[in-house]
């Protein structure tokens, strides 16, 4: 990935979250490999490329950060179908005719690309970010579409709505329909959630840290079948600072698909310097 666009992805990613933090189909995969445009609707196609055989996983990026992001995880995730694409106004996608958005569209076109590019269902979410909010809202929406969720630090249902629309891409998101649609929304059952949390300090004052830090503990409530990891070596992007931690959560979160299981902090977590917490 471009260094100078991955700076500028993060310095986006980073204000997002100063403004969040208030401060069926089973079994392995044939399809070839592909990278393509995915027509989702008349106006708008949205750009996929999958890798890989077994269960499917479907990353979702945060603000302004297209799919390149997710090379090193794919890289590293075995036993997977590795499915990553690019939002709306996004990377290499289409601009929707208005140029805007919500979680609501977002989950409707994720809901369409799934369907559209012949994705293996359930599938295993990878959401980073305000992605997390995708998949987090996507879960509950489709539940049956889903097996498992794993959140690379994702702001939770509670995140306060941000003043006003933000940037992503080019793509003006608005946030409070969808997130008070998650405040009303019940708990996640017990669908296994994995969420990854930076251990290097990213934002600029203790009071937007701890409230991240809330916010990653209310995730770890939303099922009953949570684990929740430390990128000790990571701020926000964790899957370009930590793609082998990250790849080893899918990894967990999608073994043993498509039985329910409980998951466990594997060994994998702790050898790519991650730290389980309670």
């Amino acid at each position: 990935m471009n260094k100078r666009r991955f700076r500028t992805s993060f310095a986006l990613a980073v204000l997002c979250l100063a403004a969040l933090a208030g401060c069926s189909s089973h079994g392995k995969s044939s399809t070839p490999t592909f990278a393509k445009l995915v027509r989702i609707a008349p106006h708008v196609r949205l750009w996929i490329q999958c890798t890989g055989t077994g269960p499917t996983v479907l990353a979702d990026n945060g603000l302004g950060i297209p799919t390149q992001a997710w090379a090193g995880v794919r890289a590293q995730a075995r036993h997977v179908r590795f499915c990553a694409f690019d939002r709306a106004g996004l990377g290499r996608s289409d601009v929707r005719p208005c140029a805007c958005g919500t979680l609501e569209r977002n989950v409707a076109d994720i809901h369409a690309l799934i369907r559209a590019a012949g994705l293996k269902r359930p599938v295993v979410f990878a959401g980073h970010s305000t992605g997390g909010l995708d998949a987090l809202l996507y879960a509950r929406t489709y539940p049956a579409d889903v097996d498992g969720l794993v959140l690379v630090d994702s702001p939770s249902e509670s995140a306060p709505k941000p003043a006003s629309a933000l940037d992503d891409g080019n793509t003006r998101l608005d946030f409070a329909s969808g997130l008070r649609e998650l405040r009303q929304s019940r708990d996640l059952g017990d669908l296994p959630v994995i969420v990854i949390s930076h251990g290097r300090r990213t934002f600029s004052t203790e009071r937007a840290e701890r409230s991240w830090t809330h916010m990653q503990r209310q995730l770890a409530r939303d099922s009953s079948n949570t684990l929740r990891v430390i990128a000790l070596d990571s701020r926000h992007v964790i899957q370009d600072d930590q793609p082998a931690l990250v790849a080893a959560a899918i990894d967990e979160a999608a073994a043993d698909f498509p039985k329910k299981k409980r998951l466990h902090c594997a060994p994998a977590f702790a050898a790519n310097h991650g730290r389980c917490v309670g």
